[in-house]
């Protein structure tokens, strides 16, 4: 019988381990042992004042790095007021505010002032722009611009100025800011213009300081509250603002008199209508009449009424005639359907009848519509509608 021997066989296992001769043959020659003993260099010791002066390297250019000169970054908001010597009968005003509206970038904020009325009296128009985005001569002649196009020659002084303030901030932050700001350049939604109007509170405050430094008062504490904040936020009081409301603390508030708080409080509703973010100045009409039927109330995704995408609205809507407001197949909400096409096309929107009723007889109805962002991208259906009448809900500032 024969044995079958494979290699873990421990008899075969020892003969390869004690076979020196094929050993051998595997093993380097004694030429190439030597040049490799020849050309080898032994490895430098790494001395300890080596380490040390790593270590130290890496530790300056930490405190380099941390303690370099912080860079000047300049912030401002430019602002343009536009009077008329002429006066306007409310017609005219509401045409010519909502064809100026209309030509307006997204980025700029719009308000009007008119001291004239709904009884037919006459007034005198003033029109404000307001832009983080544009420099003071560039909104200017944007508003110029946005005037000649309306095909009116008419007489107006125009005013300009700008906000400035100064802060020093870290090569980081700058490169932050940077990336912020080219984010800015896109074309915005109202929430990114939101956005950007809070992140410039400090701005709104320098400019508030010295509007009451003028009056020997001095502001400690300035900014947007959040909804509902008010005075729990240790706020002295709050003024009703777009995007948030504002919050403002002066220098021993609680002790001045009655009308010296009066005074602070009407300089600052003031001072942020120049800015155009008081909530309540940023639209001519805020009511339905007989020649302005439909009014619209526009709200973002959280509920917030939004002055300025309102009064983008309003300019953008077709007013029907007094034969159409007559016809029993007229939809008001087809016209608002048209306008949201130009105001807020990437959104879904909710309309609801505020109130349908108009108080004149014999002249046909007023629509007061609720517009509300549902923050849901356009797709297959821009709009979700909600069109029945509705008396119940009226709209409170």
């Amino acid at each position: 019988m024969e044995t079958v021997r494979h290699g873990k066989d421990p008899l075969e296992l020892a003969r390869r381990q004690l076979d020196f001769a094929a050993i051998a043959t595997q093993a380097p020659s004694s030429k190439e042992i030597l040049f490799k003993a020849q050309t080898m260099v032994p490895m430098a010791p790494v001395r300890p004042w080596q380490r040390l002066a790593k270590t130290v390297g890496i530790a300056v250019a930490a405190g380099l790095l941390i303690f370099m000169p912080w860079l000047p970054q300049r912030a401002s908001f430019s602002l343009v007021r536009i009077t008329f010597e002429q006066t306007f009968n409310q017609y005219d005003a509401q045409d010519l505010v909502s064809h100026y509206t209309r030509e307006m970038p997204v980025n700029v904020l719009t308000g009007v002032d008119y001291s004239g009325g709904a009884s037919g009296k006459t007034g005198h128009l003033t029109l404000r722009a307001s832009s983080a985005y544009h420099t003071s001569v560039d909104l200017r002649r944007t508003v110029e611009a946005a005037l000649s196009s309306a095909g009116y020659e008419l007489p107006y002084q125009i005013l300009d100025g700008q906000i400035n303030r100064t802060t020093w901030k870290s090569p980081a932050e700058q490169v932050v800011d940077f990336v912020a700001a080219r984010t800015d350049g896109r074309r915005l939604s109202n929430s990114d213009l939101a956005r950007s109007i809070m992140r410039r509170e400090s701005v709104y405050a320098e400019g508030l300081r010295a509007q009451l430094r003028q009056l020997g008062y001095q502001l400690e504490d300035f900014g947007f509250t959040g909804r509902d904040a008010g005075e729990r936020a240790g706020y002295d009081f709050t003024i009703a603002c777009w995007p948030e409301d504002i919050g403002l603390s002066v220098r021993h508030y609680q002790n001045l008199t009655d009308s010296e708080q009066t005074e602070i409080r009407e300089r600052t509703r003031e001072y942020l209508t120049t800015l155009n973010i008081n909530r309540d100045a940023s639209n001519l009409v805020d009511a339905a009449t007989n020649w302005l039927p439909i009014v619209v109330y526009v709200y973002d995704t959280s509920g917030r009424y939004d002055p300025q995408l309102t009064a983008r609205m309003q300019a953008w809507i077709e007013q029907p005639d007094a034969n159409e407001l007559a016809s029993v197949t007229f939809e008001p909400l087809d016209s608002v359907r048209d306008a949201l096409k130009h105001v807020i096309p990437d959104y879904q929107c909710r309309l609801d009848y505020l109130s349908a009723d108009n108080p004149y007889a014999g002249a046909g109805r007023f629509y007061k519509i609720k517009v509300t962002q549902t923050n849901l991208k356009a797709g297959n259906r821009a709009l979700t509608d909600l069109s029945q009448f509705s008396d119940e809900d009226e709209l409170s500032y």
